[in-house]
Parts: C-alpha cells; structure tokens; sequence
C-alpha cells in the first residue's frame, strides 16, 4: 500500500505478506527496494552512523547500518541532496522494530525488516510501520527537521524536551554534550 498526502511529496510505504506455506517461515523482508536510486557520485548524503551521523559529500560508497543502536544506526533515517533539493528515506517506526538500511547510489536503497516469528512455517508479515520516502527542497537540516517530526510523536519522546523531564537527572540535563561510546 502507497499512501501520498496532497499537501507534501512524501509517501508512506507498507507492505503484507501471506506466507501460506505449511513449510517455509520468513526471517526478514526487504521492503521497499529501490533499484537505480540517485546517480552515483552526483548527491551528497547524511546518513546517522557511529553515534554521529556523517555527511558523505558526492557519495559513491554503499552504506549500510542497523537500528536501533546508538553505535551502527542511532536514527531511523537518510537523506541525499544536490543543491536545493533532496530525497528522504526513512522508517517512521515508533516501535523500534530491528532493521537494516543500505543505500549504494546508483544501485539500490533498501529497508531489512526482521519478521516476527522468524522461520515459524506459514508465518507471515505486516509491516508494523511505514516505510518514509520522497522528495522535499533543502539538504540535511530540513531532512533532520522531516524526521523530527516523527520522532516527537514517538513514545521515546513522550515526556518531552529533555530539560523537563522528571526521569532524566539534573546532572544530564546540566551536561552540555551527550554522546555513545561503546
């Protein structure tokens, strides 16, 4: 199923699957994938990776990371750009399914889904979230700002800003930079 809102160029992906075999169980779906996904070389791309997030200017390289973690994929998204227009590519999954993303310009950008019973012959799929793909004006801020977007909506956020939170110590809110080291 593809949705696209009339007021904004992004669609939202998801897919079933109906396994009726009395043998085989699925262990992961690759949902979507797009063959031939921007010209290699020719966009610049962020991509959350090793707690950072980098910026890959003119990007050729294959990328790949696994979410949730903070160290491989901390957020759910990428984005690519070349001059004032960009491509988003994201999973608005507020559950934090266990997946993988893998992006090679010029060849292929996909989302590895982990299914649920994984092997259970006759198991099937439905995509516990959708898959976030389209185009928008700007590079990595206003790609940021898309994915922000879903994230206060999500139940990691639903306390609010950090500063506020009663669950978060008065001696991590005071601390002026957070980062992962594992």
């Amino acid at each position: 199923q593809v949705a696209l809102p009339p007021d904004r160029g992004l669609a939202t992906w998801r897919l079933w699957v109906d396994n009726r075999s009395s043998q085989w169980g699925l262990w992961h779906v690759d949902f979507p994938v797009f063959g031939g996904l921007l010209a290699a070389g020719q966009y610049d791309v962020a991509f959350p990776h090793r707690n950072w997030g980098k910026r890959f200017a003119g990007c050729s390289a294959r990328l790949t990371g696994d979410y949730p973690t903070g160290w491989s994929m901390p957020m759910q998204f990428c984005a690519a750009w070349r001059h004032d227009s960009g491509v988003y590519l994201a999973a608005h999954d507020p559950g934090a399914w266990k997946k993988t993303f893998t992006l090679e310009p010029g060849q292929e950008f996909s989302v590895r889904t982990f299914a649920e019973d994984m092997g259970v012959p006759g198991s099937s799929f439905q995509a516990p979230f959708p898959v976030v793909a389209g185009v928008f004006r700007g590079g990595w801020l206003e790609a940021a700002g898309l994915y922000r977007g879903f994230a206060l909506t999500a139940p990691w956020t639903a306390e609010g800003p950090l500063s506020g939170r009663a669950s978060v110590p008065q001696r991590l809110r005071d601390a002026a930079l957070w980062f992962l080291v594992s």
